[in-house]
Formats: C-alpha cells, sequence, structure tokens
C-alpha cells in the first residue's frame, strides 16, 4: 500500500494499456503536483483518440506534460523500459492500468527495478 505521503510527492504517472485514457484523466484530476505523464498503447488509433480525450477533459491550465507513446508489449521492452527509468530518477511516480496483466507484461515490470 502506498504511504499518503507518497501520494503528496507524486511527480510521474505511466498508464499502461491506455485505451481512451479515461483511468489517466481521472489520476491527472486527483493528483495535482504530476509534472509528467505517460499515456502508452499498442494501437496508434486508441491513442489518437486518448490525446483527444485529454485535450476535451482536461484544463489547459494543467502543468503537466503528457506524452503519449505506442509500445507493443512483445516487441518494446526496451522502450518501455527506457520511459520508466527516465522518469523513475526524478521523483515519485507508478504505473497505472485497467487492461488485462498479461505475464508478458509481469515480466517487464521485474526488469524494471
Amino acid at each position: 500500500m502506498l504511504s499518503a505521503d507518497y501520494l503528496q510527492e507524486v511527480s510521474w504517472i505511466i498508464e499502461l494499456g491506455a485505451g481512451t485514457g479515461l483511468l489517466g484523466i481521472s489520476a491527472l484530476k486527483y493528483f495535482q503536483n504530476i509534472k509528467a505523464f505517460v499515456a502508452t498503447d499498442g494501437s496508434q488509433k486508441a491513442l489518437e483518440n486518448c490525446q483527444r480525450n485529454f485535450a476535451t477533459n482536461l484544463s489547459l491550465a494543467n502543468s503537466f506534460k503528457a506524452s503519449f507513446e505506442r509500445i507493443d508489449w512483445s516487441m518494446d521492452v526496451d522502450k518501455f523500459q527506457g520511459i520508466v527509468s527516465k522518469h523513475s530518477q526524478v521523483g515519485n511516480g507508478f504505473l497505472i492500468g485497467a487492461g488485462k496483466l498479461t505475464k508478458k507484461k509481469c515480466q517487464l515490470f521485474a526488469k524494471c527495478e
């Protein structure tokens, strides 16, 4: 379980399998100190839809940097690990996702310690 102190200092979130972006949008409305958000999905069309949903549902006053990355879990292991490593060096954060957690995804997380 994450402590309240940790949650107050969260500065980045990476969403796995972002789809429409609903979970990410909700998280960004809750966490006010986010400096970076990365939405990932294997579908370029899903990411384009996610980006439109972010623009529609989040105020322009939000001061975070959002990026949208296409990641194929079966092929882009290094890309995923690079994204996690880059953000984990600058503060507290976490991965979120509402999709199916496959064996391949679990293996990726174990390599990102």
